[in-house]
């Protein structure tokens, strides 16, 4: 909480540039904890950190995951599209030396 929402926004514009958002949505462990916690409803404390608050931060950071990811894909993928439009390109032969002009 110290460092406010940078770290939060660092991680996820790394891991939309490598195009790994997907992976990020189906392996991260917190979202399955969060959906256990949701279907079970134990509000227990294991080793010192009770179950529903883990959740509730779980979910918070959730949601800041996701405004972030959907900031950076409305930005970043207009720019692709624009970029993927096709662009004419006109190659020029290289400059001839005078010496090698003349001797042609």
């Amino acid at each position: 909480q110290c460092f406010g929402d940078g770290l939060n926004w660092a991680g996820c514009s790394i891991i939309v540039l490598l195009g790994q958002q997907r992976r990020f949505d189906l392996f991260d462990f917190c979202y399955h904890l969060l959906k256990v916690q949701r279907q079970d409803g134990k509000d227990e404390i294991i080793k010192n950190v009770p179950l529903k608050k883990m959740a509730d931060r779980i979910r918070k950071y959730q949601i800041l995951n996701n405004e972030v990811f959907a900031m950076l894909n409305k930005y970043l993928k207009s720019v692709e599209n624009d970029s993927s439009t096709v662009e004419h390109v006109r190659c020029f032969q290289p400059p001839i030396h005078q010496s090698l002009a003349t001797t042609c």
